[in-house]
């Protein structure tokens, strides 16, 4: 079981910081667009029971801000679905992914640094979201794609941001 206020304590003693100036992990967001299914009702139903199998939490509808011709796509039509995840069930979420998702992705060598971005989240895209354990294998949904962004608090510091990723045990690539 992962406990992120211990990891916070004993990374404050390390660096002999103040515990409230310590990288923190504030929220992780996951995201996943319909695509080719958005007129297949029974599909976005399917989908929609995976995510919250994944995050134990109804999952939100994302709207499409602009019309675009080219993709069929009117404003305000629903495209995907996005939920945050905080405190207890941020958490066994990441506990999970650490110790179960990621271990299981074909030709997973590690998390690559540069997927850090310039606030320091890190974003990791999921091609086949069924290397979840609770998704069975021949889910009627079909394959889908799941985006997962960490977001960090105080992270002034990129190095800071690797160390707690380290530090939880995240498998960072060299």
């Amino acid at each position: 079981m992962l406990n992120l206020n211990k990891i916070y304590e004993k990374i404050a003693q390390e660096d002999k910081v103040n515990i409230f100036s310590v990288v923190r992990i504030e929220k992780v967001i996951l995201s996943t667009g319909f695509g080719k299914f958005k007129d297949n009702q029974v599909k976005i139903d399917q989908i929609k029971k995976d995510l919250i199998a994944m995050t134990g939490q109804k999952p939100a509808y994302c709207q499409a801000k602009n019309a675009i011709s080219a993709f069929k796509l009117r404003k305000n039509e629903v495209i995907g679905f996005k939920t945050t995840l905080r405190a207890k069930r941020m958490t066994d979420f990441l506990d999970r992914l650490i110790n179960l998702t990621l271990p299981n992705i074909r030709d997973f060598k590690g998390i690559n640094p540069k997927s850090l971005d310039k606030s320091h989240n890190l974003s990791i895209g999921i091609k086949e979201h069924f290397v979840f354990p609770e998704i069975p294998f021949d889910t009627p949904s079909g394959i889908i794609g799941v985006s997962i962004t960490i977001v960090f608090k105080n992270s002034s510091d990129r190095q800071k941001v690797i160390h707690l990723l380290k530090y939880i045990g995240f498998p960072i690539a060299k």
